[in-house]
């Protein structure tokens, strides 16, 4: 799944709507690429609101990143909230894994290369013909 395919799943439905999709994933990207320390984001919604949840303190611990994340929340209407887990926390429902995969997937994603190429702007290989033949070693070396 491609990451402008999991922003779509994470927010269909809400309001208000997310307008390009493709260059929201673009924006996150280069902000991950930036910030590949600050390793989690997590689109969702929150009261039915498109949401960004990042990683927790973020504004404190690393204020430049979170200021350049919560202008790609503003231009796109998004809502940015810090994570507020607790490791120590209890669930009530006991299985809070099941959308683990969407973040894992959509932070894996915006890791891979910052976009994609096209077999036109490949470069082509010089082939060289196969009939010279490599010189033999100089020297040759005995055990003694």
């Amino acid at each position: 799944m491609t990451e402008i395919e999991l922003l779509h799943q994470a927010f269909h439905g809400a309001q208000p709507q997310v307008g390009d999709l493709s260059d929201l994933a673009g924006a996150l990207n280069r902000w991950y690429l930036q910030h590949s320390h600050c390793n989690f984001l997590h689109p969702c919604q929150i009261d039915g609101r498109p949401a960004l949840v990042c990683q927790a303190d973020l504004s404190r611990t690393h204020p430049a990143a979170f200021a350049e994340l919560q202008a790609i929340a503003e231009r796109y209407a998004l809502y940015l909230k810090e994570d507020a887990r607790r490791s120590a926390q209890g669930w009530a429902d006991g299985n809070r894994r099941r959308g683990l995969g969407l973040v894992l997937s959509f932070c894996i994603g915006l890791s891979a290369a910052s976009r994609s190429v096209g077999a036109d702007e490949l470069q082509a290989v010089k082939v060289v013909a196969g009939g010279r033949q490599l010189p033999a070693p100089a020297l040759t070396v005995q055990a003694g």
